[in-house]
Parts: structure tokens; sequence; C-alpha cells
């Protein structure tokens, strides 16, 4: 059934045409499922939102700000930078909790160390 369908002559012709407009075609597409009318839409949104950038009539946008701008993923991944950012609030997280820890710490000693003087135990058995 195969063979027929694709020896089908009007098949055949078909073929032949999408052949000859994707050979008209210069521009290599990497969008995967995503039709070139989306893709051509897409790229004239974020031209447009570049030249605004560069015309100064909007805040000045990096690449990626106008990419995350027009694209708006859905997808549970991160950018680089957003990663790197996290990267930061967790090791500031991560220190502030470590100050928080040495604070209790200290009260903790000097609590000890009066109850010791209070009972008389030397502080060196502990």
């Amino acid at each position: 059934k195969l063979v027929d369908y694709w020896s089908d002559p009007d098949r055949m012709k078909q073929s032949y045409r999408n052949a000859v407009n994707k050979a008209k075609n210069k521009v290599t597409t990497h969008q995967g499922s995503k039709s070139f009318a989306q893709g051509r839409h897409e790229f004239v949104e974020m031209k447009a939102i570049q030249d605004e950038s560069s015309a100064k009539t909007i805040p000045p946008m990096k690449d990626r700000g106008i990419l995350d701008e027009v694209l708006k993923s859905i997808n549970r991944y991160c950018t680089q930078e957003q990663f790197e950012d996290l990267k930061r609030q967790h090791a500031l997280e991560i220190e502030e909790k470590r100050k928080a820890f040495e604070s209790q710490q200290k009260v903790l000693k000097k609590f000890v160390n009066l109850f010791n003087r209070q009972q008389g135990t030397p502080s060196s058995q502990f």
C-alpha cells in the first residue's frame, strides 16, 4: 500500500512541487515543528523590539531579554543568567544561615560558661 501511495503520479507531482518550493527557500530553519510563518512572525517581533531598544524608545535590552520577551518559554529549565542568579542567592542564604548558626553557638557557649560558673563546674569538662 505504501509503495502504491508514493508511486501515484499525483503524489509524485506534489513531491516534486514541494522539493522545488523548498529549494527556493534561502533560509535554513532549525525550529522543529513550528511553522515557517510562526518563525517569521517571531523574528519580526524580535526585530521590532531590537529597533525600539536601539532607538531608545524603550529601556535597552540584551538579546537574551528580547528572546525571553518574544518566545516566553514555558519549560521548567532556566537560562544561564537565571542559573547564576539562583547560585548567588543560594550562596547568600547559606552565608546568612552560617552567621546565624555562629551567633547561636556564641550565645550557647556564654550560657554554658555562666551555668558552669554558677554550679562551680570547670568549663574544661565540656
